[in-house]
């Protein structure tokens, strides 16, 4: 897959936002809409094939940026439920240009707020 994809059947938890969630080869996106359907937060998790990491932005606690541990590795006999681990570097930009490669499978409405609030994110720069 080259663009994003929605998952249909997305488990709901309850008392947060409901939650969609899209796929593509290199990246996973959930996104928390409002009670009218809009987007209130996301986590981008992108770089699937390397070392994932996930960029989380919600109102309440602004942006995160964590690598993903994938629960699996030497020494562990069976996967476990990938987990967010600690801080991770981050390089806005690309990520940026990442999704942007991939963004034409999104609701316009989903593609605008996530594209908006990478280039929002303190550590964007703008190219000179």
């Amino acid at each position: 897959m080259k663009r994003f994809s929605e998952i249909r059947t997305v488990r709901q938890i309850v008392g947060e936002p409901r939650r969609r969630w899209f796929m593509c080869d290199s990246m996973e996106l959930i996104v928390w809409c409002g009670d009218r359907g809009e987007p209130v937060g996301f986590q981008l998790c992108y770089d699937k094939r390397g070392i994932e990491r996930a960029l989380t932005w919600r109102s309440d606690i602004g942006y995160s940026h964590r690598r993903v541990d994938p629960g699996e590795g030497p020494g562990m006999p069976f996967k476990a439920t990938p987990v967010l681990g600690a801080n991770y570097w981050f390089k806005p930009r690309a990520v940026m240009e990442m999704f942007d490669s991939v963004s034409a499978g999104l609701p316009p409405e989903i593609a605008e707020f996530v594209g908006r609030k990478l280039r929002e994110h303190p550590d964007f720069r703008a190219r000179r």
